[in-house]
C-alpha cells in the first residue's frame, strides 16, 4: 500500500510538472509571437509610407497615404490580438506592467510611423528611430521583469 501511495505521489507530481511545463511554453510562444507580431507590424508599416514617398518623388505627383493609414488601422488590431493572447499569461504584476508599458509603446510607435506635410525627410528618419529605439528599451524592461 506504501508503494502504492508512494507511486501515486510521484505520477501526480510528474503530471504537475509536465503540465507546468507545458503552460511555461505556451507562454513563451505567445510571448514570441506578441514580440514577432509587434516587429513585423513596425516594419510593414514604416515600409508601406516609405513606399509611398518614394512613389510620389519618383512619379512627381502628390503623396497618396491611403493604404498606409490600412496599415497602421490593421496593425494596430493584429497587435492587440497578440497582446491580450499573452497578458494574462503572465504572473508577475511586474511583467504585466512592463508589458503594457511595450504594448502602448508599440501602438505609439505604429501612430508615430504618419508622415507630417512639413516634415523632412531626414527628420521623419530620425524620429521612426528614436520610435524604434524606445519600443526596444521598453521590451528589454520586460524580459527584465518577467
Amino acid at each position: 500500500m506504501k508503494k502504492f501511495l508512494l507511486n501515486s505521489v510521484l505520477i501526480s507530481g510528474l503530471f504537475v510538472s509536465v503540465c507546468s511545463h507545458a503552460a511555461d511554453n505556451e507562454k513563451q510562444i505567445l510571448l514570441k509571437k506578441y514580440h514577432y507580431e509587434v516587429e513585423l507590424s513596425l516594419n510593414r508599416c514604416t515600409s508601406s509610407f516609405k513606399f509611398a514617398i518614394l512613389g510620389a518623388e519618383i512619379l512627381k505627383s502628390p503623396i497618396d497615404f491611403k493604404s498606409s493609414y490600412e496599415c497602421i488601422s490593421d496593425e494596430r488590431i493584429t497587435i492587440k490580438k497578440a497582446y491580450e493572447a499573452v497578458i494574462n499569461t503572465l504572473e508577475k504584476n511586474a511583467a504585466k506592467t512592463a508589458l503594457k508599458e511595450h504594448y502602448i509603446g508599440a501602438v505609439s510607435a505604429l501612430q508615430g510611423i504618419q508622415f507630417h506635410d512639413d516634415e523632412r525627410k531626414m527628420n521623419y528618419e530620425k524620429r521612426q528611430s528614436d520610435n524604434k529605439v524606445k519600443v526596444d528599451e521598453l521590451w528589454l524592461r520586460f524580459e527584465i521583469e518577467n
